[in-house]
């Protein structure tokens, strides 16, 4: 359970970064190459965090995607 929990934190924490990069515009093959220098870290957290803003920023538009990241924000104020 404690596993499964400290995945999902990391993901996040990955997730709500690469959003930022994306937003910032960093290209996305710099994303991409992220994704390979974790996977041989065995980093697999990371790379979930990363695939999935990567996969977000194909279909959402810019705003939403700042909208995504406000959310995250407003529901981790405080820790």
């Amino acid at each position: 359970m404690y596993e499964d929990t400290r995945f999902r934190n990391i993901s996040m924490q990955f997730y709500y970064a690469s959003l930022l990069d994306i937003l910032a515009g960093v290209p996305l093959l710099d994303l991409e190459k992220s994704i390979v220098y974790y996977e041989a870290m065995e980093n697999y957290a990371a790379c979930a965090g990363i695939l999935k803003a990567l996969k977000e920023c194909e279909y959402f538009t810019y705003r939403e995607l700042q909208f995504r990241v406000k959310e995250i924000e407003d529901e981790f104020e405080g820790y």
